[in-house]
């Protein structure tokens, strides 16, 4: 029950706020609910593989550009993923060919 009534007073706070500030908070709420609830796209990178190359590598180059600050591994998963590569397989990258490298970006609303 008492949650329901800080619910209740904090539904009342912002309708108030909203009344008394019109399009301001509108704008407000909305930039704090995209800041809570990000939402993101894949970009897909293309990578030419150098003569000794691993998918850890790869993924550490990129790593950095990511918006979000997923694990490694998680991206190496999405870069097997991506271009069909499975675990035996992920040490022998044939230098010269294109793999396909997504990345998690945040879209600004």
């Amino acid at each position: 029950m008492k949650a329901f009534k800080v619910f209740a007073l904090l539904t009342v706070a912002l309708v108030v706020l909203v009344v008394a500030t019109g399009d301001r908070a509108v704008a407000l709420a909305g930039k704090a609910y995209n800041y809570v609830c990000p939402v993101y796209q894949t970009e897909r990178v293309a990578y030419t593989v150098k003569y000794g190359d691993t998918l850890y590598g790869i993924a550490r180059t990129y790593a950095g550009h990511q918006d979000r600050w997923d694990d490694l591994r998680g991206i190496i998963c999405d870069i097997q993923d991506a271009n069909g590569i499975v675990d035996k397989d992920a040490r022998w990258l044939v230098p010269g060919s294109v793999i396909v490298v997504p990345l998690q970006v945040r879209v600004n609303q």
